[in-house]
């Protein structure tokens, strides 16, 4: 009986060092990239930005305007960091997406100029495909130039008050949002994603304009604004 008191200690001993030295293996161990090494590099990409309802459109329809459309296609240029010791990656992006809206006598062209940083983490990955998940930050400004078609400019009269017919507004608004991508093709010389997301508003996002004083103005608070690209790494 003793000896099998003894042999039980010794066993559940051996065990015990063995679990915990597999703990400490564990603790320890890094997350490694399957290509072992960091990377950074620069993309560019084309899509779609499906833009929610601008409260600027209640305005422009009771003035019988063009009004912003609900889509744009959208052109962007970035760059990525991808650490090789963890599971997440970094994305600097510019975005620029423009539409043109007009009727017999007016027009409307509208630019969306947006900056985001995207923070994602890497839930499935192999040596040519990944699909993560994550949050984007950024800002957006959208401006709007709105003018009578058919307008003449004298240049034997550059007085700006004889020349009429123009207005240009803007409005900017930080924003936040989650977002995927599906990684392909990622071990070729020219890596392809599609990204997704969905992005609010959460500042005002107040309509002013650099040239004049802009009275009833209003803001766009809580716009949200749904995007998909595809983007190429180089």
């Amino acid at each position: 009986m003793k000896k099998i008191t003894l042999t039980l200690i010794a066993l559940l001993g051996f065990t015990g060092a063995m679990v915990a030295q597999e703990t400490e293996t564990t603790t320890t161990t890094k997350y490694v990239k399957p290509d072992n090494r960091d990377r950074f590099n620069f993309y560019y990409g084309f899509g779609v930005n499906v833009l929610g309802d601008y409260k600027m459109n209640d305005k422009l329809k009771a003035s019988g305007m063009p009004t912003i459309a609900s889509a744009a296609p959208e052109f962007t240029f970035g760059a990525n960091y991808t650490p090789s010791d963890t599971r997440f990656y970094h994305d600097l992006e510019l975005a620029v997406a423009y539409m043109d809206d007009k009727t017999e006598t007016n027009r409307l062209r509208t630019s969306v100029v947006s900056f985001k940083i995207r923070v994602h983490y890497k839930a499935i990955e192999t040596e040519n495909l990944f699909l993560s998940g994550g949050l984007d930050v950024g800002v957006a400004t959208t401006l709007v130039n709105l003018y009578s078609r058919g307008n003449t400019i004298d240049l034997d009269d550059l007085n700006p008050a004889t020349h009429t017919g123009h207005i240009n507004m803007y409005s900017t608004q930080f924003s936040a949002g989650p977002s995927l991508a599906l990684g392909l093709f990622q071990k070729k010389a020219f890596p392809v994603r599609i990204n997704t997301g969905y992005n609010i508003g959460f500042t005002r996002g107040k309509w002013k304009s650099d040239f004049a004083n802009v009275a009833n103005t209003v803001s766009e608070s809580g716009l949200g604004s749904f995007y998909a690209k595809v983007s190429i790494g180089f």
